[in-house]
C-alpha cells in the first residue's frame, strides 16, 4: 500500500471520499473507519485493516484510492477473494497507477492467482485510453516526475542527478518550469492533463513560497477554471497557503506552525465556521487533522 506511505498528506488526507457521494454523517464515517485503517496497516494488523477499509467503503468512501488500498491489507491478509474485488472497485473508480500495481509488494500475494494478469491487463488498458483523452500527455508525465522529485526530496531519498541540491534550488527550478508552463498553457487542467496532472501542477505551487505573487497568481487562475477541471480541495490549501504568505488568517485550516514548541494551526479566519467549511470539501475534521500533523495519530 504504497500509496500511504509516500502520498502527499493534503492528497492523503483529501483524496479518499466523494463529498457528493453520500450524506456529509456518512462521509465522516467513512473517515474515521479510513483513518483507523491505516493505522492498522502502518501496525501490521492486515486483517483488522481489511475489515476497517471494508467498512469505510461500505459508510461511502467513493475514490479508487481506497479501494486500491483496501486491496493491499486483504491481499496481506490472505483474503484474496476480497483483494481482486476491491481491486475491480479501484478500477472502476478510475484508479490507474500501473507502475504501483506491478511492483506494490503488498500485492505479490496475489501474483500467481490466474486472476492478476486480468487485473493488470485492464489496468494497462484504462491508461492507454485515458493518455489518448489528454490533451496533454507529454506535458502530464513532466508535471508527474517534477511531483516525483519533489515528494522524493521531500523524504529525504537520493535523486539521481540532483545530489547535494537544497530543497530550495530544487523548489526554485520547478517553480522557474511552471511559470513557462502556465504562461503557455494557462493553469493545467484535468482535461489537459488529467488529475493526478493537475494535482502536481498544484503541489508545484504550493511549495514555490520563495515566490508569493506567483502563487497568488496561480490561485487565481484555479479559481477561473471551469467546474470539476480541479481539486476543490487542492484549492482550500493552495487559499490557505497563499494567505498565510499574504500575511493573513487562513480560512480552512490547512497550515501549522510551531509556537512555544508545538506544532499548531495558524490563525484562522471564522473559526466558528471552520468545521462547515471543512466537512463541504469532504475534508478530515479538524480534530483528526491536527492529530496527524502532530504525529498523536
Amino acid at each position: 500500500m504504497a500509496s500511504f506511505r509516500t502520498m502527499c498528506l493534503p492528497l492523503l488526507l483529501a483524496s479518499a471520499f466523494c463529498a457528493g457521494v453520500a450524506s456529509s454523517a456518512s462521509v465522516q464515517t467513512a473517515t474515521e473507519w479510513a483513518s483507523r485503517a491505516s493505522e492498522q496497516y502502518e501496525a501490521g494488523e492486515f486483517a483488522e485493516s481489511a475489515d476497517s477499509f471494508a467498512r469505510a467503503i461500505e459508510a461511502g468512501a467513493e475514490s479508487g484510492t481506497v479501494f486500491y488500498n483496501a486491496a493491499c491489507s486483504a491481499a496481506l491478509a490472505g483474503q484474496a477473494d476480497a483483494a481482486f474485488e476491491h481491486l475491480d472497485g479501484a478500477l472502476a473508480r478510475d484508479w490507474r497507477n500501473i507502475e504501483l500495481l506491478r511492483h506494490d509488494s503488498d500485492l505479490e500475494p496475489l501474483h500467481e492467482d490466474p486472476r492478476w494478469k486480468d487485473v493488470v491487463l485492464r489496468c494497462e488498458q484504462a491508461v492507454a485510453v485515458f493518455i489518448a483523452s489528454l490533451e496533454e500527455p507529454e506535458l502530464r508525465s513532466e508535471l508527474l516526475e517534477m511531483y516525483r522529485v519533489d515528494q522524493a526530496m521531500r523524504r529525504g531519498e537520493e535523486i539521481p542527478g540532483l545530489e547535494g541540491k537544497a530543497w530550495s534550488e530544487i523548489d526554485g527550478r520547478h517553480t522557474a518550469r511552471m511559470k513557462e508552463i502556465v504562461a503557455e498553457h494557462g493553469w493545467p487542467t484535468k482535461t489537459l492533463v488529467g488529475s493526478d496532472g493537475a494535482n502536481a501542477t498544484w503541489l508545484i505551487v504550493q511549495h514555490a513560497d520563495a515566490d508569493p505573487v506567483f502563487q497568488r497568481r496561480c490561485l487565481e487562475l484555479m479559481r477561473r477554471v471551469p467546474e470539476g477541471e480541479i481539486s476543490l480541495v487542492d484549492l482550500a490549501y493552495l487559499t490557505d497557503r497563499v494567505l498565510v504568505n499574504e500575511g493573513t488568517k487562513q480560512i480552512y485550516g490547512t497550515q501549522f506552525w510551531t509556537v512555544d514548541g508545538k506544532l499548531v494551526p495558524r490563525p484562522i479566519e471564522d473559526e466558528s465556521g471552520l468545521a462547515a467549511r471543512r466537512e463541504s470539501l469532504g475534508m478530515i475534521t479538524m480534530e483528526e487533522y491536527t492529530a496527524i500533523m502532530t504525529g498523536k495519530k
